[in-house]
């Protein structure tokens, strides 16, 4: 059996809710114009990988301009609104080329890159968005950036469990650090904002320890539910 990060955030946050295949009552899908700003981002820094360089503004909105002008034109979006979608999109390239993790000092090694590990008779996938290091950091660490409409605070990225799913293929058993940088792209905020989080080799030790009870868990059709959640969810009809 194959799993992702959403698959195991979602069981353990309600089995039921997994079972009715409803993870996107928890992970929002995304609209077009936040996919193709992840499509933006994620090109424009392989594009400073292949040329051995950092992102910027210029790079950013050119691979814009080749993945929403066709997406937009199919879809059937006038002109002038693609015009001022385009205009708030830029504004988000130079908040990105802003912060710090666009620098020589976070260089980035890897774009959308898959990691999958075993775990119990499953299998767990990860794809990271973007993969860099940070050489200001003296211990050896892997930094996953990923672009979602994720609105978390500072304790949501200590606690999140997605967030932990998503490092766990990635780390190599070597003690390093695993950070993690949640970009929040969602067209809903006025401006981009980042939660960071990060792990040590003995919080990826425990890590390790709870997605191999969540995949057992899944594995055996364990149910329950999250009776705290009910409320908002919905999700089971005799509880609307």
């Amino acid at each position: 059996m194959k799993l992702t990060p959403i698959d195991i955030a979602t069981f353990t946050f309600c089995p039921i809710l997994y079972y009715k295949g409803k993870s996107s009552r928890y992970f929002p899908r995304m609209n077009m114009y936040e996919e193709c700003m992840k499509e933006a981002f994620v090109k424009a820094e392989e594009d400073a990988i292949l040329k051995d360089t950092i992102v910027s503004t210029k790079r950013l909105t050119s691979a814009w301009d080749k993945i929403w002008w066709p997406k937009a034109a199919a879809n059937g979006i006038k002109m002038s609104d693609s015009e001022k979608i385009t205009l708030k999109a830029a504004k988000r390239f130079i908040e990105y080329c802003k912060y710090e993790i666009t620098d020589h000092l976070w260089p980035s090694i890897g774009t959308d890159v898959l990691s999958e590990v075993r775990i119990g008779s499953s299998v767990l996938s990860s794809r990271a968005n973007i993969i860099k290091v940070d050489l200001e950091n003296k211990k050896r660490n892997t930094v996953i950036v990923d672009f979602t409409n994720r609105d978390l605070s500072v304790r949501d990225a200590a606690f999140d469990t997605y967030i932990k799913c998503t490092l766990y293929p990635f780390y190599s058993g070597r003690g390093e650090d695993m950070i993690y940088i949640n970009v929040n792209i969602s067209e809903a905020k006025e401006k981009l904002s980042t939660r960071f989080a990060k792990f040590t080799s003995e919080d990826m030790h425990d890590i390790g320890k709870m997605i191999s009870y969540a995949e057992e868990g899944i594995r055996r059709r364990i149910k329950y539910m999250n009776s705290f959640s009910c409320k908002d969810c919905k999700v089971c009809p005799e509880f609307k």
